[in-house]
């Protein structure tokens, strides 16, 4: 045993605080899905177990959304206060027994904790199988066990179930797998492809077909243009034709595949698909002709479906038995069988199934024809013997045993029989010297090529030509360009296309050979032109199949692939073959060991993150001895198809023991450490693998890796009648340049490994790994030692412990700020405020995520648990369709404004240009009535200008009185009543100005004080109404005419008496009457002594400020004085011959008095008398204020005025009582 090959990764340690360098350079997702962010769209809860969830609503909406975070710790703290509440997902609720898990050991090995190796790896896996529980996950890998019975795992429930729903919330099944990868699909313009891999028997093509199922079911359920139905029935009816092509039976499989195919379906930016495609590689068309089967080895199924199921009259046309017997290529080493009616892939009714598959892709009768006719002939070619036969020159040839069989051959290929009798038994060669690659081989100590070369290394050769019949379908290569997106290698692998052929034109100075064939090669040409045949069959199958389901619309947004591959296969003998299926698991396992362990653990340390090392064992050293350019097995093998001469299987061991002697993957009996093993034969070597040793016999190595189709057969399947030869052998064209010499059979499995390889790399992996629970097939049987085997070499335990003590997501800082920003209101719409890695720490925060289920790499965020990136995605998701809800609303708002804006314009227009039309229309109604109109306006203008004119003279010889009391004016016609009552406006006017003008100034003032009078006192004072009557006289004691007033004037400079009388002075003290003499002139206002004449108080106009009377029948009247200018009693002072004008006459105490009350029966008269003057001296017209209580102010002191009266209409002046008690004046009326 050699030493296992580590690498130094490591398990994670105790998470150290320390400072985490923000480098904001975006990182692509975890390759392994879906342990990235982008691939896990699936809400899961965190802080529990997985359970099982069983919605109790069924959604309205086409479009599965998402349950919300309302139940997740912490959650709930990035929504802003404006947020709405989030709706809960509503899912359709699955059957429970589609769901149902039963609790048996572990759905997820990682959650074995602290006690994961691979003792309890192995009992998880024995206690739930047996309990029919085939599904376990490894973090984000799925184990598969093969139940070897039905189940009721893949039903129509089951996938209803699975479809729409967190896988995380359910137990593990490979539909959970695949609905992650479509949610994926749809959430990110990315590829993801799900390899299926494990040894013969596994279970890994159920695993394909159900997966095709379930996306067919899923295409179904997704479509909304009601067109995908038809593909996914398509892509259903092709698994079906593939399967029965490309599948055999082998002693450890009964449905074993034959071939690696490759699905790949297109989805569109809908998440629809939109067409599909597949690609094989590697087909094991050696098993078409291989006679030496041993127990449990058959042939393909498509020949024991096509004998068993073909109805009688195809039967016929064919001249097909039912007997398989009957046919050497499908004899097997098990117990002989007239009918075939043993096997399952037997039954009649498939090969009904078949055909109508093939209907369904689109395949025409004619082709469908065709294929039947070279499958019969495939058959019969294989039941042709041939018999050696002498010439007369010594020469050896031969015959074939039966005519019959070879013509029923020719019918089937719409051969001329000489010509199909030619190419099987003879070979055209050109004389000419050897080719360069021969005369390279030589030069180089190779062996001298004889003078007969073999006839698959002849240069050239040349074929009389005639027209073609028929109808010329496409090339092989065109099909393959259309179909597959990978490159046309892996068709051409199986075409003898490239031989160094060349055409007649080029040859014309060559000399042609025909050389007979032995019994051997006439035999050994038969097998090739059968395993020719078949593989081009299938490969046209496969190019045509892609063709029917390609996009149509040209345009994709992503891929979901599915990658069905052989198992690893130990047999009693193991040929090229078995190493060429081995070495493409080897590739593939290498592969997987990259993305699920050793990548995973570098990224780990790259970014700093504390790590323990995981050792695992790699199998980088077997693919080498295989692989390696100038010391592999392939290598020289390819060296040693090339020399010249008889290359034996000893030879070749020989020199393999040379190249490859010291490598620990290699051991035959030659080497030294292996000379007494008794279990390697001498003619054979041995390969450790990474499944085990495996031991290969060379001996057809080298006639298996020459597997080159003669040029001339090709030329004679070319010209053919039968159309789809001409499809089939296009290097058979005469036409066609010279062309390459082929690959060896090594080479084109190296070139197709490295295309699947490639291809797997170009999208995120999802691995599916299968495991076979026990050698016999028996459904619930477990051996533990074949399982712990499988366990070992796919490296589960090691896988297992790096995610149990790994990430299960990391993503660049801001690749995961620019995802995850909607969920904060400090991140959204973007983060603008630092780094990308604050703007991270922000988020987690808001979140409230605990710091220790995240880790800080130097690029990356790190994330520990599924569940806590499921509900982030959950959580996502949920915002996105808030956001898209919003978007739409948006849009549907302004897409409705916008059909209304155009209606509202072609509205407007339509109404524009009828109401035109209607103006119009009234327009040329009205015009045969302008005439007529236009003679009725005249006459009615004119009649009016008369009846104007007839009105207006009458009314100038018959106006009224000029007295402006007179009301009287004539009548007028109904027409003229506004020029009527203008004019009578002017003319009272007109008569009140000629009426005024009349008066002298005199009966003018006395008019303007009775206006004034009314303005003041109209409707505000009882006893107005009594003076209108009454003229005021003003100077009622003819003061003006008294000889003392006039020598008084000269002093006071008052000279124009405007009014005078005997008033009542209010006494201040008591509120007696003291009769006074007041005289009013037009600068003020004097209290004189009316027997002596002398002036007690003189009140200047410009001081008096508001006069107060009361709205009652009284008389009373007071005058308010401002305070900044006392008056004072003169009694004193009648001496003062001189009083400056203007001013203030004191007493002999010079103490201020206040205000003045007074009572006289022309309180009207001389209230508005005053108020003129004032208005006159000041330009500002006093206050009248009338109310029956208000303040007056004596001196110092305040007193109120308040009136009482009773049921009077009159009051006379011995009917007024004023009693002053203390501030307090009451006027008893």
């Amino acid at each position: 045993m050699r030493p296992p090959e580590t690498l130094t990764g490591g398990r994670q340690k105790q998470q150290s605080d320390h400072d985490h360098q923000c480098e904001s350079s975006p990182s692509p997702y975890r390759h392994a899905f879906p342990r990235s962010i982008a691939e896990s769209p699936i809400p899961a809860m965190c802080h529990h177990q997985p359970s099982i969830v069983q919605p109790q609503h069924r959604t309205l909406e086409k479009t599965p959304r998402p349950r919300s975070l309302a139940t997740m710790r912490g959650f709930h703290s990035s929504l802003s206060p404006q947020s709405p509440p989030y709706a809960p997902r509503l899912y359709s609720p699955p059957p429970p027994h589609a769901v149902e898990d039963e609790g048996v050991g572990v759905p997820d090995l990682t959650d074995l904790g602290e006690d994961l190796c691979e003792d309890s790896i192995l009992n998880n896996l024995h206690q739930r199988y047996k309990r029919d529980l085939v599904f376990t996950n490894l973090g984000d890998m799925l184990i598969s066990l093969n139940p070897f019975c039905p189940l009721n795992l893949f039903s129509s429930a089951a996938m209803r179930a699975y479809h729409g729903y967190p896988p995380a919330d359910l137990p593990p099944h490979i539909f959970g797998v695949l609905e992650q990868a479509f949610q994926s699909v749809l959430d990110h313009t990315a590829s993801y492809c799900v390899l299926v891999t494990g040894e013969t028997g596994s279970g890994k093509s159920e695993v394909i077909k159900q997966a095709l199922t379930y996306l067919c079911r899923v295409a179904s359920l997704e479509d909304r243009q009601h067109q995908m139905p038809s593909l996914a029935h398509r892509i259903l009816r092709a698994n079906v034709v593939l399967e029965a092509f490309g599948n055999a039976r082998t002693p450890r499989n009964d449905n074993a595949t034959r071939c690696v195919k490759h699905w790949t379906i297109d989805f569109d930016h809908q998440g629809n698909p939109s067409g599909a495609s597949v690609c094989k590689y590697m087909l094991e068309k050696s098993r078409v002709t291989h006679r030496d089967r041993g127990i449990g080895q058959k042939n393909f199924h498509i020949f024991y479906h096509l004998l068993c199921g073909a109805d009688p009259c195809l039967a016929k046309s064919l001249k097909l038995s039912r007997n398989v017997e009957d046919y050497a290529l499908l004899r097997s080493g098990d117990a002989p069988h007239t009918h075939c009616d043993s096997p399952k892939a037997q039954r009649p009714d498939t090969f009904h199934h078949v055909k109508d598959a093939l209907c369904g892709l689109g395949f025409c009768s004619v082709d469908l024809d065709s294929l039947w006719a070279l499958l019969a002939a495939v058959l019969k070619l294989g039941n042709i013997q041939f018999l050696p036969v002498n010439h007369i020159d010594g020469i050896e040839g031969c015959t074939p045993a039966s005519e019959y069989e070879l013509r029923e051959v020719a019918d089937l290929l719409c051969a001329e029989y000489e010509d199909l009798l030619c190419a099987l038994t003879q070979r055209i060669m050109w004389t000419e010297p050897p080719p360069p690659s021969l005369a390279t081989a030589h030069a180089s100590g190779g062996p001298t090529p004889p003078s007969t070369l073999r006839r698959d290394h002849c240069s050239s050769q040349h074929l009389p030509t005639r027209p073609t019949k028929g109808p010329c379908a496409a090339s092989v290569r065109d099909f393959c360009e259309v179909s597959c997106d990978t490159p046309p290698a892996p068709f051409y692998r199986d075409c003898p296309s490239g031989l160094d052929y060349a055409t007649p034109s080029s040859r014309s100075s060559s000399e042609i050979a025909t050389v007979d064939l032995s019994a051997a090669e006439a035999a050994n040409t038969r097998d090739q032109l059968c395993g020719a045949i078949y593989n081009r069959i299938f490969t046209w199958l496969v190019a045509q199949i892609s063709l029917h389901l390609k996009n149509d619309h040209g345009f994709h947004r992503c891929q979901l692939s599915l990658v069905d591959m052989f198992g690893f296969e130990v047999f009693e003998r193991n040929d090229l073959e078995q190493m060429a299926i081995n070495f493409c698991n080897e590739r593939v396992h290498q592969f997987i060991l990259e993305h699920t362990i050793r990548g995973e653990q570098e990224e780990y340390i790259r970014e700093g993150i504390d790590w323990e090392c995981v050792e695992f064992r790699t199998n980088e050293t077997v693919c080498q001895l295989l692989e390696a350019v100038n010391h592999g097995i392939f290598s020289v093998l390819d060296e040693e198809s090339l020399r010249g001469g008889h290359v034996t299987g000893d030879t070749l061991l020989l020199r393999l023991t040379q190249a490859c002697a010291g490598h620990p993957s290699f051991e035959t009996r030659g080497m030294r450490n292996f000379l007494s093993d008794d279990s390697l034969p001498q003619s054979q070597f041995r390969i450790r693998h990474f499944a085990g040793n495996v031991l290969y016999d060379p001996a057809l190595f080298i006639e298996k890796n020459q597997d080159f189709l003669p040029l001339d057969v090709s030329h004679a399947m070319y010209h053919c009648d039968q159309p789809l030869l001409k499809t089939l052998f296009p290097e058979g064209n005469p036409k066609r340049p010279a062309l390459k010499r082929p690959a060896s059979f090594t080479s084109q499995v190296r070139t197709s490994v490295s295309a699947l390889v490639k291809t797997l790399s170009l999208a995120r992996p999802v691995f599916v790994r299968c495991i076979r629970p026990n050698e016999l097939g028996l459904p619930r049987k477990f051996e533990t030692a074949l399982v712990r085997h499988q366990i070992r070499y796919m490296s589960l335990t090691e896988s297992a412990l790096v995610r149990r003590d790994g990430f299960s997501f990391c993503m660049g800082y801001e690749a995961f700020l620019n995802r995850f920003k909607m969920l904060s209101v400090h991140t959204w719409p973007s983060w603008t405020r630092g780094c990308p890695q604050d703007g991270v720490l922000c988020l987690l925060r808001d979140l409230g995520i605990p710091t220790k289920e995240c880790s800080f790499g130097r690029t990356k965020i790190f994330i520990k648990g599924r569940k806590l990136v499921a509900e982030l995605e959950c959580f996502r998701a949920q915002r996105i369709h808030d956001l898209a809800c919003l978007i739409q609303r948006t849009w549907r708002m302004w897409h409705v404004r916008r059909a209304f804006l155009k209606m509202l314009v072609a509205q407007i227009r339509i109404s524009s240009v009828w109401r035109g039309w209607r103006v119009r229309a009234r327009l040329r109604a009205f015009h045969d009535k302008q005439t007529v109109e236009w003679a009725v306006r005249v006459i009615q203008r004119w009649y009016f200008m008369a009846v104007k004119k007839r009105w207006l003279l009458n009314l100038s010889s018959n106006l009224p009185s000029t007295s402006p009391l007179s009301s009287d004016w004539p009548p007028c016609p109904r027409r003229l009543r506004d020029s009527s009552l203008l004019l009578r406006s002017l003319h009272h006017k007109w008569r009140c100005a000629k009426y005024r003008r009349q008066f002298d100034q005199t009966s003018r003032n006395r008019l303007r004080e009775k206006v004034t009078a009314s303005i003041l006192f109209r409707g505000r004072k009882a006893s107005y109404d009594r003076s209108v009557g009454h003229p005021f006289v003003g100077d009622y004691v003819h003061l003006r005419q008294n000889p003392q007033w006039k020598k008084l004037c000269a002093e006071t400079n008052d000279q124009y008496v405007v009014f005078a009388d005997i008033v009542n002075k209010v006494n201040r003290s008591s509120g007696r009457f003291v009769p006074v003499l007041m005289a009013l002139s037009t600068s003020g206002m004097l209290i004189l002594d009316q027997r002596t004449m002398l002036v007690k108080q003189r009140i200047p106009a410009t001081e008096v400020y508001r006069l107060s009377l009361s709205p009652l029948f009284d008389d009373l009247c007071l005058v308010h004085i401002r305070a900044k200018s006392p008056t004072s009693d003169l009694s004193e002072q009648l001496s003062m011959h001189v009083v400056e004008p203007g001013t203030c006459i004191l007493g002999s105490e010079g103490k201020r008095k206040g205000d003045f009350a007074f009572q006289t029966p022309h309180v009207i008269e001389v209230t508005t008398k005053l108020f003129l003057v004032i208005q006159n001296a000041t330009g500002k017209a006093p206050e009248v204020h009338i109310d029956t209580q208000f303040d007056a102010n004596f001196g110092s002191q305040t007193v109120t005025f308040a009136y009482k009266a009773g049921a009077i209409t009159e009051v006379l002046p011995g009917q007024i009582k004023i009693a002053r008690r203390g501030n307090r004046m009451d006027i008893l009326l």
